[in-house]
């Protein structure tokens, strides 16, 4: 029984948190180079920058492109159309991705001592943080170049 639980909270995760924490990310990224940027910022969910097989939604100066297969949503851009960024908010706005992550599993840890006990969720929630901050220190090691 423990191991179909388990199965199942998995595939939730890739079919629905994978995604989600994409669009955080990417937001996180995004609103930084909004708040410090004049020009239109562009975002791609689930794909490198190619808008083909994606749909667009415009919000004043935040673009983003979708990809149609949420499955997909696995990486994601975000382009900046103003090029005259000081390279101190070029470091801000690359960091904001990074810590947007980790506040996601800030969020996560919360709500495992919220539920503590409480409807058997405490060890999905600490597994499902667990993964927010592996995804967090993978991004910043990728992201130092420290290979």
């Amino acid at each position: 029984m423990l191991l179909y639980t388990l199965i199942f909270f998995l595939l939730v995760f890739a079919v629905f948190l994978r995604p989600i924490s994409t669009l955080i990310h990417e937001l996180g990224h995004g609103i930084s180079a909004l708040l410090l940027t004049d020009g239109k910022v562009t975002l791609y969910i689930g794909s490198y920058g190619d808008p083909k097989k994606s749909f667009r939604i415009e919000i004043g100066r935040l673009e983003f492109f979708f990809r149609k297969n949420p499955f997909h949503w696995k990486l994601g851009l975000c382009k900046m159309h103003d090029q005259s960024v000081s390279i101190n908010n070029q470091i801000f706005i690359t960091l904001m991705g990074l810590i947007m992550s980790l506040v996601l599993a800030a969020i996560i840890t919360y709500f495992v001592f919220f539920f503590r006990n409480k409807w058997r969720l405490e060890s999905y929630l600490i597994f499902l943080r667990h993964i927010y901050l592996l995804r967090f220190f993978c991004q910043y090691y990728s992201k130092t170049g420290a290979h």
